[in-house]
């Protein structure tokens, strides 16, 4: 099962936080995912973050290629990431957003695990390099 994780900017600072997505009267908001460590923890409140409902990502289900101290499985790929990585020889830099009930990568790359294995080149190079409400221009190759 694919673990459903949301992404967003917190109003107050700014910070991009992690956690599950619900939209209130108030706004929008998330709420912390905490990894309990016992059964007496569950009844632990944990306070929801007010975000910009604008800015809002959902976990595509996949990593990029990049192994670090930080992310041994690789960084997690959200929607709205910007992406490099190599197909049939030649280096691109695509958005991941969601297009007929899968992630898609560019225009035409599909991020459903099913399909991605056909891309083999494309999963050996992926990297996330940035996202589309910080790194705008890494889209226009400046």
């Amino acid at each position: 099962m694919r673990e459903i994780i949301f992404r967003g900017k917190r109003i107050d600072s700014g910070e991009w936080v992690y956690g599950l997505f619900a939209r209130a009267k108030i706004g929008s908001l998330i709420c912390p995912c905490i990894q309990k460590e016992r059964e007496s923890d569950a009844g632990d409140f944990v306070e929801n973050i007010e975000i910009d409902g604008n800015i809002l990502s959902q976990f595509t289900g996949l990593r990029d290629s990049k192994r670090t101290a930080e992310f041994p499985e690789g960084q997690r790929i959200f929607e709205g990431d910007i992406c490099s990585f190599m197909l049939e020889g030649v280096k691109r830099i695509e958005c991941v957003h969601f297009g007929d009930g899968s992630f898609v990568l560019g225009s035409c790359i599909s991020l459903h695990q099913s399909q991605l294995d056909y891309y083999r080149e494309v999963r050996k190079s992926l990297l996330v390099i940035g996202n589309i409400h910080e790194h705008r221009n890494l889209l226009c190759g400046d």
